[in-house]
């Protein structure tokens, strides 16, 4: 059992890789070479980064945010391989979907959640299950779920979310699903005015595969650490207001009333390839300096 408490995602991943690779033992599980750490447990007393912006690591600046409204609509389709083309690799053909896709879940058993957390605050049973049967009887998929399970629980006026997983790819997907999940805890918590509880994590492999080690290796320590909590209102993603208006949720927190702005913007700079004219705030900032690399990475 592998136990670990962290500040931020930074703190987590400059001590993970590093980690990974020295107490890491190899397995090819699909003829793929990894190093892999198991029964791993991850808790983030209080959440409050999100964005990763590393110029070793190049992250897509907007992908999980696009990502997660993508899920928050239930939807399975083709849209994610518009902004990362490697998805492509996943998508079954054919019908043109993801067949992992934690979007239907996703969409109905958070509504389910919710309504448990308004009628039993102390309840327990606020459980989103994202893996299911028709995963697992199908071995050929390209695209099983990692991410299992989702859980939710009020204590001490605090909303906390565990999520559970059968693997993850600390380099790839690990770093998105951490940013997107903590932001849709900091959502839902606003939403039901609660405060940020703590963001807690295990996995059955923690991974990465040996072609990535070297970047991220030389990766660790050059991340810019950002913790300022994000002001939120994403106005043209209308998933999680749909929610709301359903739990009759009413949203006041001005926090929560700007975030999409910022995240709008960035998304429509991103897309565009056009650098933001002034900075909006953290996801616009992150959405400059991706181009502002990506620029430099075409010039040598």
């Amino acid at each position: 059992m592998h136990n670990f408490v962290f500040k931020s995602i930074v703190d987590a991943w400059d001590t993970l890789v590093p980690y990974i690779v020295e107490h890491g033992h190899p397995v090819s599980p699909r003829n793929l070479d990894t190093i892999e750490i198991n029964n791993v447990s991850i808790t983030y007393p209080k959440p409050t980064q999100y964005v990763f912006y590393n110029p070793v690591r190049h992250l897509n600046p907007v992908f999980h945010l696009v990502e997660l409204f993508y899920f928050l609509n239930g939807r399975e389709d083709d849209l994610l391989c518009r902004y990362v083309h490697q998805m492509e690799n996943f998508i079954d053909k054919d019908i043109n979907r993801f067949d992992g896709s934690y979007g239907p879940p996703l969409y109905f058993g958070l509504a389910r959640a919710l309504k448990y957390l308004q009628l039993d605050r102390d309840t327990r049973r606020a459980v989103i299950p994202i893996l299911q049967e028709k995963h697992l009887m199908n071995t050929e998929t390209k695209d099983m779920p990692c991410n299992d399970l989702i859980g939710l629980m009020i204590r001490d006026n605090k909303l906390h979310l565990t999520v559970v997983n059968r693997s993850q790819d600390l380099m790839r997907g690990g770093l998105y699903d951490t940013l997107e999940f903590q932001l849709l805890q900091y959502m839902l918590a606003k939403a039901l005015k609660l405060e940020v509880g703590s963001y807690n994590y295990y996995s059955f492999s923690l991974h990465l595969y040996k072609s990535d080690i070297e970047l991220c290796l030389k990766s660790v320590g050059k991340t810019e650490i950002n913790e300022k909590a994000p002001d939120f209102t994403f106005q043209d993603v209308d998933a999680f207001w749909q929610y709301c208006r359903k739990m009759n949720i009413v949203i006041e927190d001005p926090e929560v009333l700007s975030l999409a702005d910022d995240a709008s913007l960035a998304i429509y700079h991103y897309v565009k390839r056009k650098k933001p004219n002034h900075i909006e705030g953290i996801y616009t900032d992150w959405v400059n300096k991706w181009l502002t690399d990506t620029e430099k990475r075409k010039r040598r």
